[in-house]
């Protein structure tokens, strides 16, 4: 396929443990535009974007599907491609599912976007309930079909692969529902002539791929959902803020099937990507492929406003809470998802750092506080974190920098997404306590060995270099417990703990651990990402993490501040739980850095 712009190019890119087929036209050194397409189509259906992007000096980038499928996997395998091409920034377009991919690429790594191009699909915030849930009783509707494993692509298989496209690409009713007891492929007509904007030639190439590929991956995005809308609560009510423009056509069955229509025409899209421009044009949903001089002439012209010369070359906060409470901060400590009175779902998947940071959003919009609350009237908060509480902190930060004025971390500094899964970076180290928290069950029933309070003071006490057990011995049983009391905690409160413990157990908290290669998964879209949050790192020159995490020789590299520029570092005697231990001290530290954000409101 030869243009004004140069021959399209085809390569395979290994990223995020899969192989990303990608087309691409243009000049290598042109800024770089990513194309992402819909459902049920191929890099193919932009084939008239990239030819007039390429034309004018754009590289046009048109990846195919990726092999998993909530919204994380896919934005993450855009961040990943980009970062295997050392792109930093660069222009997105998004068409039907690639629309939605686009929106989350502007929403999870605003930094990468120069502007957004969205064809067909709108930004829909986050609602309050699942996709499922809240389309419950739309039995027919095509999206509440897809769900069920196995059934689409049973009724799917009664056609030959091309009529099963032309019916998808042929639809002009207004809603894609079918009656009660019909598939919505039977329901579907297929146009008996020729497509208007596509020869029975490109129709046969799409037809040869999805004859090798089957329709499962496709349809896994729909079936991936209400998990999309689990992992997203981190950004609950966030807004785009990336410049962007919405095309659509004025028959676009989204119109009325998805309330696209009354979100435009209401001001509630406007108010979530305030940097808005929309652009009606007379067509359908493939507006791309029928209107694709108009659609061109969108996209380019949008487009030249930001190129010009490139183209033309929680743990327990007891005392900080009284210290921070005795200065007019309003101090709040969530027990965490699976700890003391909170909930602790049984499903160990519940326990990704999406999940635990989605928590922290839900609590601060439950509490709604007022402008008067939030310094200098922005929706922010201070956050502070020990442990893996640090860890949830750090990704508050990098998830939702728009809700945090600063964070300290007490114990954990912020480690970067490293190339591999966290078990494989550990293999080999099987007497680790992370690899013997790994196995369902193995640790609660070593624990179950100990009373509550003799395991948590094993915790308490550790004074040692590194939290391996040596070969056959579990790292519970490795741990010694101090006799005497502990010199930062009482045995009342020693007890308190105790009892929280006795009731939830440890399963919740252990399954922490258990989500690390998950989390690592679906974190991909933050590869390389920085905070940009003012921040605060306290820990102890004792801390069993110098040794065990390797936190001593990052911090003093360098590394640590190459990710978090705006970073102070204040070393501290004592060990793990610092903010106990050292209580005093630790209160001077967050206090005196939080009297920099703060000033006459408090």
């Amino acid at each position: 396929m030869g243009s004004a712009g140069g021959e399209v190019r085809h390569w395979n890119a290994d990223v995020n443990g899969i192989s990303l087929h990608v087309a691409e036209q243009g000049p290598v050194d042109g800024p770089a535009v990513i194309l992402l397409h819909g459902f049920p189509e191929l890099w193919l259906s932009w084939r008239h974007q990239m030819a007039a992007l390429a034309g004018r000096g754009f590289r046009a980038i048109a990846p195919a599907d990726a092999a998993a499928y909530t919204v994380l996997h896919l934005v993450g395998d855009v961040v990943a491609l980009l970062n295997h091409l050392r792109l930093p920034k660069v222009f997105v377009v998004g068409h039907d599912w690639g629309a939605q991919v686009a929106w989350h690429m502007c929403l999870f790594r605003p930094d990468m976007v120069r502007a957004v191009v969205a064809i067909g699909i709108p930004f829909f915030p986050r609602g309050d309930k699942p996709m499922t849930e809240a389309m419950a009783g739309r039995d027919g509707f095509y999206a509440m079909q897809f769900q069920e494993p196995g059934r689409a692509e049973r009724a799917f298989a009664r056609y030959d692969v091309a009529t099963v496209l032309k019916k998808f690409y042929s639809i002009e009713i207004d809603v894609l529902t079918a009656p009660p007891g019909v598939e919505i492929i039977d329901f579907l007509e297929a146009r008996s002539s020729p497509l208007p904007w596509m020869t029975d030639e490109e129709l046969g190439q799409y037809a040869e791929k999805f004859q090798k590929s089957g329709f499962t991956g496709p349809l896994n995005y729909y079936r991936m959902f209400d998990t999309d809308w689990e992992l997203t609560a981190p950004w609950q009510d966030a807004k785009i803020t990336v410049p962007a423009k919405f095309i659509y056509g004025d028959k676009d069955i989204g119109l009325k099937s998805f309330g696209t229509e009354q979100l435009v025409k209401s001001g509630a899209f406007k108010y979530f990507v305030p940097n808005l421009e929309v652009v009606t044009i007379e067509g359908h949903h493939f507006l791309q492929q029928e209107q694709a001089e108009k659609v061109n002439s969108e996209i380019l012209s949008y487009f030249d406003k930001f190129s010009g010369a490139l183209i033309k070359q929680s743990q327990k906060y007891t005392f900080e809470m009284a210290a921070l409470a005795g200065r007019g901060f309003r101090a709040i400590a969530p027990d965490l998802r699976g700890y003391g009175d909170s909930s602790a779902p049984a499903d160990a998947a519940a326990y990704t750092i999406l999940h635990l940071v989605g928590d922290v959003v839900a609590l601060l919009n439950h509490l709604r506080l007022p402008k008067t609350e939030i310094f200098r009237g922005d929706w922010e908060v201070l956050v502070v974190g020990h442990d893996l509480g640090a860890q949830v902190a750090w990704h508050m930060c990098l998830f939702r920098p728009d809700m945090v004025r600063a964070v300290v971390a007490i114990g954990v500094p912020f480690f970067p997404r490293g190339p591999k899964p966290m078990t494989e970076a550990l293999a080999g180290r099987d007497g680790f306590y992370i690899m013997q928290f790994q196995e369902p069950g193995r640790a609660e029933r070593t624990f179950a060995r100990y009373d509550v309070a003799t395991v948590l003071k094993k915790f308490y006490s550790i004074e040692i270099d590194d939290l391996t057990a040596p070969p056959g011995v579990e790292i519970i049983d490795f741990l010694e417990a101090r006799p005497s009391p502990l010199p930062w905690m009482t045995e009342e409160e020693l007890g308190q703990y105790a009892e929280k413990f006795q009731k939830s157990g440890f399963t919740g908290p252990i399954n922490y651990y258990r989500m690390f290669d998950t989390s690592w998964r679906l974190t991909a879209p933050w590869q390389d990402a920085k905070i940009t949050v003012p921040a605060k790192f306290i820990y102890g020159n004792k801390d069993i993490g110098l040794k065990s995490f390797g936190t001593e020789q990052f911090v003093k590299s360098g590394a640590l501040k190459s990710f978090v520029p705006n970073l102070e570092v204040v070393i501290i005697e004592g060990h793990h739980c610092l903010q106990q231990e050292q209580a005093e001290r630790v209160n001077s530290e967050i206090l005196s850095y939080f009297d920099k954000f703060t000033g006459e409101n408090t």
